[in-house]
């Protein structure tokens, strides 16, 4: 199966009008259910995230017909990212309350199809990201940390397909 840039696109339309609301559940869902996950935004802002997020939703969204740029897009954003201390499980996390998030906003609409396209764009921009932070291998800490210290990036790569897979075991639980 191959990814569907146009569906997509179309079910994305709908939530930019509610895009606020949207990011909100998203946020919370993700801490409701890997609590874990809060340590990486104790230092952040929330309200500037959720524009951040969907802002960068957007840009991989509305670039999905030309993955090579798209990809380069999520390389960088992945490299930045490990600085902030994002590993590889929390990709798996992220997809699977973005999933979870879809299903209640899209409701009706939502169907086994589009959450296998959303699934494996996910997997694209968990796989993309991954791929730059594995690339940088190492790198500091944000400036907003006390102390910088090197952070090793882990060096298996994982696969769109694989991490589909446990997001979609995720989903279903």
């Amino acid at each position: 199966m191959s990814l569907d840039s146009v569906l997509i696109k179309k079910s994305f339309e709908a939530v930019k009008p509610i895009a606020n609301e949207v990011a909100g559940y998203f946020y919370d869902t993700l801490f409701s259910q890997f609590p874990e996950s809060k340590t990486l935004f104790s230092n952040v802002e929330m309200e500037a995230q959720k524009k951040s997020l969907l802002a960068s939703l957007v840009r991989v969204v509305d670039g999905l017909d030309n993955l090579e740029a798209t990809g380069a897009y999520l390389r960088t954003m992945g490299a930045r990212h490990a600085g902030y201390g994002v590993e590889v499980e929390h990709y798996a996390m992220l997809g699977k309350s973005l999933i979870t998030t879809f299903r209640y906003f899209f409701k009706e609409k939502w169907n086994q199809n589009l959450e296998d396209q959303w699934i494996m764009a996910i997997g694209f921009i968990a796989d993309e990201m991954i791929e730059g932070a594995k690339q940088k291998n190492i790198l500091v800490a944000p400036s907003f940390a006390k102390e910088v210290k090197p952070l090793e990036i882990k060096q298996e790569r994982v696969e769109a397909q694989d991490l589909s897979q446990l997001v979609r075991q995720l989903a279903k639980n």
